[in-house]
């Protein structure tokens, strides 16, 4: 049944290939410089996959893909691509080519943002339209990271006149003013409410637990052009979570809060044939997480913050990068408090100095035929007294074949010395950041991949395929459950695993990149592996199998669109037996992730009606149904237990959320 959806889709997606009529003004793909608008290329897909270089997504252009509660999220599009793991409900983690979720680097101009998921999944901390594009690549070469990137790039060009956007919708409003200070400055200003309970308290319920839950995003970006030759960004981000989980019966009270920040200052100065730019930032993120219950609490507050200068220099066919950066980290420390005794955590604060340099060349040796080589040394010394200098090499060759399309082949090393471990693996403030030191070495990949791509039939059509393998070192995970921290004697670095891993896997795509009617289709073939002592078994988030239908198509008043989603199901560790010895419960669990929840399975729908669609204004209605297929996603398992006719009966079952159908209605304009 799953393959006859996908041969559909296929056939829809390339349907109409043969005809060549004249063009509409809507089936031309929009340009705009300043406040002059041109007809450009014909190609009007948001997606633009190239085999050299990193995928390219135009932020203005983003809403031309199905709108989810009535905003075009760019990580929940990036989780639509091959290669990177479709987030179920509550999984705020991006997983890239089976890495973990602290592995991906996600950055504004190249300064790292901790922390870029709201809960849930749905919302990211990036509103769309305060940013110019956005760029993702499954290899971080030029970041100190084992996974992917995606890197949030700022307007470059300063307002000519006032001009702005807002949506109104029923989980939250979001709006940017782009504010001319003269012709040679401007202010970009954003910000984000969210009131999900307001209208849809009734669909976070998840089991037994009542879930209450809000956010907030402020974004400012200043923008000075003192000459034709230069450029100066001054950035900030600020963002806050606040969750409640509580239980039906008032036992339980579990409270997430966390916050984000971030401030830049960025300058550019080019010339013919080359540019040389410079950044000093501050990023960070504090998390914490309060449990209340009758008879125990416990509070643990953790946070991460980094400052640091780099700067690069590009020239012909050279690149040259530095950056210096100072990590000062305090990992969970748990404060438990319960009628007998009350324990402060002893966990002391991390800092470490990382320093970096890279060089690199490239050189078209033929036509068909262009190499890239580059050498990075890394140097990381923690306060402890621990140093870790390392020697990074990578290459790549691109190879032109003609009709045939281009080839790439990459081979190369990572290091990466942040590390994030909790009881889950979903990007949840449960989870905490460690920074390598004498009895944490860093992490470490060895990574290889092979990618063919080829646009056919005038380039309104493309498909792409790619191999790849990771070979890691020093993984962790955590063991435990959070009822460990009540222990006396609890320590974190007492409940981590330290193992080794590999990734590898397979990822396709086709797609239709022009016309009003547009999409893709992705699939990935993936494994994601880790090595623990003498067990082999699953990372947490590995799905084998997922594939990916993404749909749209356009007229100058109305937009449709469409997302399917079918995915394997997660591993876990499942009990296979419950024990009552002395008043304690004990479990006896199967090998670990020797389970898998059952198939994840998903469709989302949109419809969007414009009352005015110009190339300078936009106002209109979408109605937008979240897993309109109806379909029920486990989220994870917990120990449930009943009492029947006098007796106790235990079982291990699985949790969703109250999301049977989750509709959407939003209101947008943009002036």
């Amino acid at each position: 049944m799953r393959m006859r959806l996908s041969m559909i889709a296929l056939s829809l997606l390339f349907a109409g290939a043969g005809r060549l009529g004249a063009q509409t003004p809507d089936s031309l793909s929009v340009v705009q410089l300043d406040s002059t608008v041109f007809s450009a290329e014909r190609h009007e897909s948001v997606l633009h996959v190239g085999v050299t270089q990193p995928t390219t997504v135009r932020m203005a252009e983003l809403k031309r893909v199905p709108l989810l509660l009535g905003t075009a999220d760019p990580i929940r599009f990036v989780r639509l691509l091959p290669g990177v793991q479709t987030g179920m409900e509550l999984d705020a983690g991006l997983h890239v080519q089976g890495t973990e979720n602290s592995h991906s680097l996600v950055s504004v101009e190249g300064v790292p943002v901790y922390g870029v998921t709201h809960i849930l999944g749905l919302f990211s901390t990036f509103i769309p339209s305060h940013y110019r594009e956005m760029n993702f690549s499954p290899f971080t070469s030029r970041a100190n990271r084992l996974g992917g990137g995606v890197d949030m790039r700022l307007p470059d060009k300063t307002a000519q006149r006032l001009r702005g956007s807002f949506t109104v919708g029923l989980f939250e409003s979001e709006g940017t003013l782009d504010i001319p200070l003269g012709k040679r400055a401007s202010v970009f200003a954003s910000a984000r409410r969210s009131y999900i309970n307001l209208l849809y308290g009734s669909f976070l319920r998840m089991g037994a637990f009542d879930f209450r839950y809000g956010f907030d995003d402020f974004n400012l970006t200043f923008l000075l052009q003192p000459g034709p030759q230069d450029k100066i960004w001054a950035d900030g981000y600020y963002g806050s979570d606040d969750g409640r989980f509580q239980s039906a019966r008032g036992a339980y009270l579990f409270d997430l809060n966390w916050n984000n920040r971030m401030g830049s200052l960025h300058h550019l100065h080019t010339w013919d044939g080359g540019h040389f730019r410079q950044t000093a930032y501050y990023t960070g993120q504090a998390l914490s997480i309060d449990l209340q219950h009758d008879f125990y609490s416990f509070f643990v507050p953790s946070s991460l913050n980094t400052a640091g200068y780099k700067a690069s220099l590009q020239w012909g066919h050279w690149y040259a990068g530095a950056d210096v950066a100072w990590h000062w980290s305090r990992p969970q420390r748990v404060e438990v408090r319960n009628k007998d005794f009350r324990r402060n955590g002893q966990n002391e604060d991390q800092q470490a100095l990382e320093a970096t340099a890279e060089l690199r060349f490239n050189y078209p040796l033929t036509y068909w035929l262009e190499l890239e080589a580059g050498v990075k040394g890394l140097y990381w010394r923690s306060v402890d007294g621990a140093a870790y200098p390392a020697v990074l090499p990578e290459a790549k060759a691109v190879f032109t074949l003609g009709g045939a399309g281009k080839l790439e082949l990459l081979a190369g090393m990572a290091r990466q010395n942040l590390f994030q471990a909790g009881v889950s693996s979903l990007g949840l403030p449960t989870e905490f950041w460690f920074i390598a030191g004498k009895d944490l070495p860093p992490q470490g990949s060895r990574h290889v991949a092979l990618s063919w791509g080829k646009q056919f039939m005038q380039e309104r059509y493309s498909l792409s395929a790619s191999l790849y393998y990771r070979k890691l070192s020093n993984q962790l995970d955590y063991e435990g459950t959070i009822i460990d921290y009540l222990d006396p004697d609890f320590t974190m670095a007492g409940h981590l695993l330290r193992g080794d891993g590999q990734n590898y896997g397979l990822c396709l795509i086709a797609q239709k990149q022009s016309g009003a009617f547009t999409g893709w289709i992705a699939y990935t073939l993936s494994r994601s592996l880790r090595n623990f002592g003498e067990f082999t078994f699953s990372s947490p988030h590995e799905r084998i199998h997922e594939c990916n239908v993404v749909l749209n198509y356009n007229t100058p008043k109305w937009s449709f669109g469409g997302v399917l989603v079918a995915a394997s199901g997660t591993p876990f560790t499942g009990a296979e037996a419950f024990y009552v010895l002395g008043g304690t419960l004990i479990s006896d669990y199967t090998l670990r992730n020797a389970c898998r929840a059952k198939p994840y399975f998903r469709v989302d729908v949109s419809v969007t009606y414009y009352f005015r669609r110009t190339n300078a204004r936009e106002t209109g209605l979408c109605f937008s149904l979240y897993n309109a297929s109806g379909y029920k996603n486990d989220v994870y398992r917990q120990l449930e237990v009943e009492e029947k006719n006098g007796e106790y009966i235990f079982s291990y079952q699985p949790m969703r959320l109250h999301i049977r159908f989750l509709p959407s209605l939003s209101f947008f304009h943009q002036f």
